[in-house]
């Protein structure tokens, strides 16, 4: 049984906004250090925008009962923040002097073509919804593992522009409500 106050636990882009959210963490960790991140400025900015999507989300949709325009809102800054993020990621790939990949491209069609399992979290929200994030995750780990930073920036552009698609289809979906 769903508790309303935990309504975005059921929500793809939250799922999926989690994820990003990790393995832009575990990327940062990897790849930058003081040699391409002297300061550790785009270590945190990435890590922020990351961390702003599933909350912003979570808060929008924690608003849902008494404000549509603040919950949309916030759901458009979490689309925002993806954007930055996105971004970094296509500036990280020029730097290496590498290009996003074509969506035409294998891994494009091979990343976009997974698709999310449906969370079932019966009556224990947060124990749950960790699970099923890390499996989801999971399911991306071929390129997000792979050792290439190039591969894993190109991975985790791929689900941020997914995932900026579906939030445009989340606020279309509160605007027609609203």
């Amino acid at each position: 049984m769903k508790i309303y106050r935990f309504a975005f636990y059921w929500l793809d882009t939250w799922i999926l906004g989690n994820v990003i959210q990790l393995a832009t963490q575990d990327f940062c960790k990897r790849y930058l250090n003081r040699s391409n991140d002297p300061c550790g400025r785009q270590y945190d900015q990435m890590t922020q925008a990351a961390r702003s999507v599933p909350a912003n989300i979570a808060e929008g949709g924690s608003r849902h009962s008494t404000s549509r325009e603040t919950e949309m809102k916030l759901t458009d800054v979490a689309r925002a923040s993806l954007a930055e993020l996105a971004n970094d990621y296509v500036n990280w790939l020029m730097y290496q002097e590498q290009i996003p990949w074509s969506t035409h491209s294998d891994d494009h069609k091979r990343v976009t073509a997974i698709q999310l399992d449906r969370p079932d979290y019966k009556d224990d929200v947060q124990h749950l919804s960790s699970i099923h994030i890390l499996k989801q995750k999971h399911k991306f780990d071929e390129w997000l593992n792979s050792g290439d930073s190039i591969i894993a920036a190109n991975c985790l552009l791929v689900l941020c522009n997914r995932l900026i698609m579906m939030l445009r289809k989340q606020i279309e979906n509160l605007l027609t409500t609203f």
